[in-house]
């Protein structure tokens, strides 16, 4: 059975770190799908910080 990452586990230097890199992936996308896939990172990552925040 696969584990649930825990909001403990969730370090918020990474999390940012990610956000910009999705958002710098947005801008340099090739493609359509390229910037989709990173959207979808910019999304993720923005709701990792949001729940961080409200620990």
């Amino acid at each position: 059975m696969r584990r649930l990452s825990q909001l403990e586990d969730l370090d918020p230097s990474a999390v940012a770190k990610g956000l910009s890199e999705s958002e710098a992936a947005v801008v340099s996308a090739k493609d359509d799908l390229e910037r989709a896939e990173a959207q979808i990172g910019v999304e993720v990552y923005m709701a990792m910080q949001g729940a961080l925040s409200l620990k």
